[in-house]
């Protein structure tokens, strides 16, 4: 049986303790299998309930490069074409 806690696309990947500097360490398997290497920037993305942050996400930071080309690149070229 799985031992993943699957929701949805989501599961829990590990559990990780904030320093008294603020700072955290990602699991060895998480930075493994997203193939995270030192230096590697992430973009933190927070989502609000209430106003307030209640989540966080990591994402690698060209891959939010490339999306952003992506949904962007398109609507770009239709302005610049007028």
């Amino acid at each position: 049986m799985n031992q993943e806690k699957d929701v949805g696309c989501c599961h829990v990947e590990g559990i990780v303790n904030v320093d008294s500097r603020g700072q955290i360490v990602l699991p060895k398997s998480l930075r493994d299998s997203m193939g995270l290497s030192q230096g590697d920037r992430l973009v933190v993305i927070a989502m609000k309930d209430k106003g307030v942050i209640t989540s966080i996400s990591l994402m690698k930071a060209d891959a939010v490069d490339n999306m952003v080309k992506v949904v962007l690149k398109p609507t770009m070229e239709e302005i610049l074409k007028d």
